[in-house]
Protein backbone atom coordinates (compact mmCIF):
# COMPACT_ATOMS: atom_id res chain seq x y z
CA UNK A 1 0.00 0.00 0.00
CA UNK A 2 1.28 3.31 -0.86
CA UNK A 3 1.36 5.87 1.73
CA UNK A 4 0.66 9.24 0.55
CA UNK A 5 2.18 12.38 2.74
CA UNK A 6 1.15 15.31 0.27
CA UNK A 7 0.69 15.61 -3.62
CA UNK A 8 4.10 15.14 -5.55
CA UNK A 9 5.64 12.87 -2.44
CA UNK A 10 4.54 9.23 -1.46
CA UNK A 11 5.83 6.30 -0.07
CA UNK A 12 5.79 3.48 -2.59
CA UNK A 13 6.24 -0.36 -1.23
CA UNK A 14 8.93 -2.51 -2.50
CA UNK A 15 8.46 -6.33 -2.98
CA UNK A 16 10.67 -6.04 -6.27
CA UNK A 17 13.12 -4.04 -8.00
CA UNK A 18 13.83 -3.46 -11.85
CA UNK A 19 16.49 -1.83 -13.43
CA UNK A 20 15.53 1.72 -13.61
CA UNK A 21 14.66 1.64 -9.97
CA UNK A 22 18.03 -0.09 -9.46
CA UNK A 23 19.57 2.79 -11.41
CA UNK A 24 18.08 5.86 -9.11
CA UNK A 25 18.74 4.03 -6.02
CA UNK A 26 22.90 3.27 -7.27
CA UNK A 27 22.70 7.05 -7.65
CA UNK A 28 22.33 7.67 -4.81
CA UNK A 29 24.11 5.29 -3.27
CA UNK A 30 27.03 6.28 -5.19
CA UNK A 31 27.48 9.95 -3.54
CA UNK A 32 29.93 10.06 -0.91
CA UNK A 33 28.56 12.82 0.80
CA UNK A 34 25.24 10.27 1.52
CA UNK A 35 27.28 7.30 2.18
CA UNK A 36 29.59 8.95 4.96
CA UNK A 37 26.10 8.88 7.30
CA UNK A 38 25.80 5.41 6.61
CA UNK A 39 27.37 1.60 7.93
CA UNK A 40 27.90 0.67 4.11
CA UNK A 41 30.77 1.45 1.18
CA UNK A 42 29.92 4.20 -1.75
CA UNK A 43 28.57 1.87 -4.30
CA UNK A 44 30.40 1.40 -7.23
CA UNK A 45 28.36 -0.57 -9.37
CA UNK A 46 24.38 -1.76 -9.55
CA UNK A 47 25.30 -5.18 -8.26
CA UNK A 48 26.53 -3.70 -5.42
CA UNK A 49 23.33 -1.72 -5.05
CA UNK A 50 21.04 -4.71 -5.74
CA UNK A 51 23.01 -6.68 -3.06
CA UNK A 52 22.32 -4.07 -0.83
CA UNK A 53 18.62 -4.15 -1.69
CA UNK A 54 17.82 -7.45 -1.67
CA UNK A 55 19.16 -7.99 2.18
CA UNK A 56 16.82 -5.65 3.03
CA UNK A 57 14.15 -7.81 0.59
CA UNK A 58 14.65 -11.05 2.52
CA UNK A 59 13.67 -9.57 6.23
CA UNK A 60 10.57 -8.90 8.05
CA UNK A 61 11.47 -5.62 7.13
CA UNK A 62 8.67 -2.99 5.85
CA UNK A 63 11.21 -1.22 2.48
CA UNK A 64 9.52 1.36 0.74
CA UNK A 65 11.00 3.91 -1.62
CA UNK A 66 10.77 8.00 -1.30
CA UNK A 67 9.26 9.05 -4.26
CA UNK A 68 8.73 12.98 -5.25
CA UNK A 69 7.35 13.85 -8.34
CA UNK A 70 7.28 10.10 -9.24
CA UNK A 71 11.09 10.18 -9.20
CA UNK A 72 12.80 8.00 -6.29
CA UNK A 73 14.43 10.47 -4.19
CA UNK A 74 15.46 7.34 -1.28
CA UNK A 75 14.13 4.31 0.69
CA UNK A 76 12.82 4.33 3.94
CA UNK A 77 12.75 0.57 6.05
CA UNK A 78 11.43 -0.52 9.20
CA UNK A 79 12.77 -3.76 10.50
CA UNK A 80 10.22 -5.41 13.19
CA UNK A 81 12.05 -6.71 16.37
CA UNK A 82 11.37 -9.44 18.35
CA UNK A 83 9.22 -7.15 20.84
CA UNK A 84 6.86 -4.43 19.73
CA UNK A 85 9.74 -2.34 19.00
CA UNK A 86 11.40 -1.19 15.27
CA UNK A 87 13.94 0.02 13.62
CA UNK A 88 13.76 2.79 11.25
CA UNK A 89 16.31 3.29 8.71
CA UNK A 90 16.09 5.90 5.34
CA UNK A 91 18.49 7.35 2.53
CA UNK A 92 17.68 10.47 0.90
CA UNK A 93 19.25 12.00 -2.17
CA UNK A 94 20.99 14.28 -1.37
CA UNK A 95 19.53 17.47 -3.50
CA UNK A 96 16.59 16.74 -1.12
CA UNK A 97 18.47 17.36 2.11
CA UNK A 98 17.14 20.65 3.90
CA UNK A 99 13.97 20.82 2.52
CA UNK A 100 11.68 19.38 5.19
CA UNK A 101 10.94 16.26 3.02
CA UNK A 102 12.67 13.84 5.75
CA UNK A 103 10.61 15.22 8.57
CA UNK A 104 7.20 14.75 6.32
CA UNK A 105 8.69 11.01 5.87
CA UNK A 106 9.28 10.32 8.99
CA UNK A 107 6.47 11.48 10.84
CA UNK A 108 4.42 9.84 8.36
CA UNK A 109 6.13 6.48 8.49
CA UNK A 110 5.94 6.97 12.35
CA UNK A 111 2.77 7.10 12.21
CA UNK A 112 2.21 4.38 10.00
CA UNK A 113 4.23 1.98 12.09
CA UNK A 114 2.21 2.64 15.44
CA UNK A 115 -1.10 2.80 13.62
CA UNK A 116 -1.16 -0.01 11.46
CA UNK A 117 2.10 -2.21 12.60
CA UNK A 118 1.12 -2.04 16.11
CA UNK A 119 4.66 -0.54 17.18
CA UNK A 120 5.44 0.34 20.87
CA UNK A 121 8.98 1.62 20.48
CA UNK A 122 10.37 3.09 16.93
CA UNK A 123 14.55 3.24 17.28
CA UNK A 124 17.15 5.01 14.85
CA UNK A 125 20.38 4.63 14.73
CA UNK A 126 22.61 8.11 13.59
CA UNK A 127 25.91 8.08 13.07
CA UNK A 128 27.66 10.76 14.61
CA UNK A 129 28.12 13.69 12.88
CA UNK A 130 24.62 13.79 10.75
CA UNK A 131 23.27 16.53 12.48
CA UNK A 132 20.13 16.90 9.56
CA UNK A 133 19.05 13.44 10.49
CA UNK A 134 19.05 14.41 14.32
CA UNK A 135 17.39 17.26 13.48
CA UNK A 136 14.39 15.81 11.58
CA UNK A 137 14.43 12.81 14.23
CA UNK A 138 13.49 15.42 17.46
CA UNK A 139 11.51 17.05 14.99
CA UNK A 140 9.31 13.79 14.77
CA UNK A 141 9.18 13.12 18.82
CA UNK A 142 12.50 11.51 19.04
CA UNK A 143 14.98 11.33 22.30
CA UNK A 144 18.11 10.37 22.68
CA UNK A 145 18.00 6.72 24.38
CA UNK A 146 21.35 5.30 24.22
CA UNK A 147 25.01 4.88 22.21
CA UNK A 148 26.22 1.99 20.70
CA UNK A 149 29.27 1.12 18.57
CA UNK A 150 28.11 -0.59 15.20
CA UNK A 151 31.09 -1.96 12.88
CA UNK A 152 33.21 0.42 14.37
CA UNK A 153 30.94 3.45 13.64
CA UNK A 154 29.88 5.90 16.78
CA UNK A 155 26.19 5.53 16.70
CA UNK A 156 23.54 7.27 18.76
CA UNK A 157 20.13 5.28 18.99
CA UNK A 158 17.02 7.72 19.08
CA UNK A 159 13.46 6.57 19.91
CA UNK A 160 10.02 7.38 19.94
CA UNK A 161 7.77 6.09 22.16
CA UNK A 162 3.64 5.45 21.25
CA UNK A 163 1.72 7.95 22.88
CA UNK A 164 4.84 9.79 23.75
Amino acid sequence: MDINIEENLKLVPIDQVNGADLSSINKILSNENVTRYLPINTHHSLEDTESFLNQFLNKNSHLWFIKFQENIIGIIDLIKNSDQSMNLAYILDENYWGKGIGSKIIGSIVNYAFISLSAEVIKAPVISGNVGSEKVLFKNGFTKSSTADFNGLEVTIYEVKKDS
